[in-house]
């Protein structure tokens, strides 16, 4: 039975490397599924220094906004694990390129989650605990951060382990 760890946290609180850490020690194919996209100087060196974190232990595939079908597609290859970092970028990404669209991105969060649910292989999933903070004052960071909360309390509930982490210590909650 496959094994579905989410890992969360504020910004720079050791997610990633966490979750590297657990995947190395998993034998077999490992398969890094990066929602990011280089779109400024600022996000090309994050993803550069991701990249040298990872090493040569994980192939890289880089998908902004079909996760889903990409899950399925890696699934193909018989992957050990997929470390998906991060479904904060991907639900930002799901804004930006399904517009004005809620129906468009519910629809793509749906089909993610229902792929989460099928999944064969073993997935660690990164994603930022944004609700600790105030509410934000404009409606379009208030719907991001309300759905991004539903959305990981969702693949919380779909996972075998929840992970917080806290100036790099991770705390299980579940």
């Amino acid at each position: 039975m496959p094994k579905k760890i989410l890992i969360t946290g504020g910004v720079k609180s050791g997610k990633s490397r966490h979750a590297l850490e657990l995947a190395k020690q998993i034998k077999g194919k490992k398969l890094y599924l990066a929602t990011a996209e280089s779109l400024d100087q600022e996000m090309h060196a994050r993803i550069s220094a991701h990249q040298k974190e990872r090493g040569r232990d994980f192939k890289t595939v880089e998908e902004p906004v079909h996760l889903s079908r990409c899950i399925k597609e890696l699934e193909t290859k018989n992957p050990a694990v997929i470390v998906i970092d991060c479904v904060t970028l991907w639900l930002n990404n799901l804004f930006f390129y399904c517009g004005k669209s809620p129906k468009k991105i519910q629809d793509e969060q749906d089909r993610f989650l229902k792929a989460l649910g099928t999944t064969k292989t073993d997935l660690i999933l990164i994603t930022n605990e944004i609700g600790l903070g105030i509410i934000p004052d404009r409606t379009l960071n208030r719907n991001f951060m309300e759905q991004l909360g539903m959305l990981n309390y969702k693949i919380a509930d779909t996972c075998d382990e929840v992970i917080f982490m806290v100036s790099g210590i991770p705390l299980k909650l579940k």
